[in-house]
């Protein structure tokens, strides 16, 4: 009998919410490994057989951990587990707390979900984009002086880029779109993607109303736009990616 698979989107949302993964046996319930957290009907005694996400775990294979459960007496000796968890202590032995847990038969292969998970920020960029496009940089310019925010500790130095799309993959543009980005490298911006002209990658944007603070919103408003254009910011890492990542970011929307 084949057994029953687990829905994608279940998995997506522990893991969202976990630092942790991992696959273990449940050894013992109403039990603890460690003296600062009594045993309880909240507590399990896990044997860690495999850590699929969670470098802080890596020690902890073939050893067991105190589970702190979400609901009491949710496990039972010898059930076969996946993990979703976060940490609350480390010591001469580990205690996680339990986001939740699945039947690890029919969770789908580690490997799967190592990979969703370490997908999980770029998924979560994608669902907040307004607008998501394969497009060629055509110009980038610093602004004039007169057309940034007065200058403050952290003075983006916008810039403004001029993008041909050439694909789009969600949302709606113009021929041309107008993306806005930072220059300087100060704390605040220095990890901020700055496009160069001749660039051709994917961009995800996002409208400045929705990214940007409102006394930064002002002053954008007050820049004089370029004729013919949408303006947009991306200004997370992992809002730029090269062109020959479109058919996986594709994938990716097409989950």
């Amino acid at each position: 009998m084949q057994p029953n698979l687990v829905q994608p989107d279940r998995i997506q949302q522990l893991a969202a919410q976990s630092s942790y993964i991992f696959r273990g046996t449940v050894v013992r319930i109403n039990a603890t490994t460690v003296p600062i957290i009594p045993a309880s009907e909240t507590t399990a005694v896990v044997y860690v057989e495999e850590v699929i996400s969670g470098k802080d775990l890596a020690g902890i294979v073939k050893q067991e951990i105190t589970i702190q459960m979400r609901q009491p007496n949710s496990l039972q000796p010898k059930q076969q587990v996946l993990f979703f968890a976060n940490p609350i202590a480390f010591g001469k032995s580990v205690v996680v707390q339990e986001v939740g847990h699945l039947p690890s038969e029919g969770s789908g292969s580690s490997a799967g979900l190592a990979q969703m998970k370490a997908e999980l920020p770029l998924r979560q960029r994608l669902a907040q984009a307004d607008v998501i496009v394969q497009a060629r940089v055509i110009s980038a310019r610093p602004l004039q002086k007169e057309q940034r925010l007065l200058p403050s500790e952290h003075d983006p130095e916008w810039a403004e880029a001029i993008l041909e799309p050439e694909t789009t993959m969600k949302g709606n543009v113009p021929k041309r779109v107008s993306l806005l980005f930072p220059l300087s490298n100060d704390i605040a911006w220095f990890a901020s993607p700055k496009p160069k002209a001749g660039t051709e990658a994917v961009f995800l944007l996002q409208r400045p109303e929705k990214s940007l603070r409102p006394e930064m919103l002002r002053g954008i408003a007050a820049m004089a736009a370029t004729v013919g254009t949408e303006r947009f910011t991306a200004l997370h890492p992992l809002d730029v990616h090269p062109k020959e990542q479109i058919q996986h970011i594709k994938a990716l929307l097409a989950q």
